[in-house]
């Protein structure tokens, strides 16, 4: 995996410029324009290339994608706005530009809301109508999620307490919405930067605290400029693959249900290949880079002192980002379907 990966997992690549691009009529043949950060070469471009081919095959050559790999469409809120206006047809975005495409999707990042793969998966489909819902009322058509690992903290002490952060120097992507509430709850003074912004901070110390996934920190390079890492998971660094409505219902029947069995097909697994390849380079962090392992949950003080300052950042978010219905839906559903697997639920 090389550094380019790590930018997708993160929401970041450099801008560069596409060129417009005549839309094909789907009467005869639709050609799906989809960009995404992931470079070529990457687990999502080997994914996404051997949907192309099943898609190609499902839909008698009718429908196939044209893909733009490594930021080639420039980054998501420049595919963003070309699918707006037509340009682009498809997306597969990181967290941050589906929070672009409606703010809503955040709700699956609320620290502690999600476990584990397995319950993250649970909790999507048992609420699938209504996050198809959270897309489709924005103008887009959930194809299939793609996500990009689960976030724990890297630092160079334990953050054991919400209050740690007060004593270090955290950073919060430029672009979020919600971390930096959390930081301003805790008395923190965080520094935002853009992800290719992050190594340099690390290096020479004007940040010494990230949270991101073990794919990213091995992929970046973040772990040699670190010594913990926490034991738990944080939240779920969420991905998706999206398509302009307006494109997909100007398919016919059969293409339509082409793209959606091919796409389900395609996002399962990579999924599944992706849960891999975080656990493989969590243990190449702790094998291997020598990170030591703190614990958040450690002890009942612990557990207290961060469900009190997440339950304050559900309520400060909630009303802002999602409404109280949508929360309490997602809320309820997760803490049902968490039960019974050691999952800290926090109600």
């Amino acid at each position: 995996m090389n550094r380019k990966l790590a930018l997708i997992l993160l929401g970041a690549a450099a801008l560069m410029g596409l060129p417009a691009v005549a839309g094909v009529s789907a009467a005869d043949e639709a050609v799906i324009r989809l960009g995404t950060l992931a470079p070529a070469g990457s687990s999502w471009d080997r994914v996404f290339k051997a949907w192309n081919n099943s898609l190609a095959e499902e839909s008698k050559g009718t429908v196939k994608l044209q893909i733009y790999p490594g930021g080639s469409a420039g980054d998501e809120r420049d595919v963003i706005r070309k699918m707006k206006v037509g340009q682009m047809d498809a997306g597969a975005f990181t967290s941050i530009g589906l929070a672009l495409v409606n703010r809503k999707i955040q709700v699956l990042q609320l620290p502690g809301l999600i476990a584990d793969y397995d319950h993250l998966n649970k909790v999507r489909d048992a609420l699938a109508g209504d996050f198809e819902a959270v897309f489709d009322e924005a103008g887009y058509k959930l194809i299939g999620w793609g996500d990009a690992g689960f976030a724990r903290i890297l630092s160079n002490k334990p953050i054991l307490f919400p209050t740690d952060y007060k004593s270090v120097r955290p950073w919060v992507p430029s672009d979020d919405a919600a971390l930096p509430v959390f930081m301003k709850m805790v008395g923190a003074n965080p520094v935002a930067a853009g992800i290719p912004e992050v190594i340099a901070g690390l290096q020479t110390g004007m940040i010494d605290t990230v949270m991101g996934s073990a794919i990213a920190a091995v992929a970046l390079q973040w772990f040699r400029n670190v010594k913990f890492i926490s034991k738990e998971y944080t939240v779920p660094v969420i991905g998706a693959t999206l398509v302009r409505n307006d494109f997909f219902k100007a398919l016919n029947p059969d293409q339509q249900a082409a793209l959606m069995k091919t796409g389900k097909k395609a996002h399962e697994h990579l999924l599944k290949l992706i849960e891999q390849e975080d656990g493989r380079a969590y243990k190449t962090l702790i094998e291997k880079a020598k990170l030591q392992e703190f614990s958040i949950l450690g002890t009942p003080e612990q557990k207290k002192a961060w469900i009190e300052v997440n339950m304050g950042l559900r309520k400060k978010l909630t009303g802002q980002l999602w409404s109280p219905e949508f929360y309490k839906k997602v809320s309820d559903k997760s803490a049902t379907l968490g039960e019974g697997k050691g999952f800290t639920a926090m109600k």
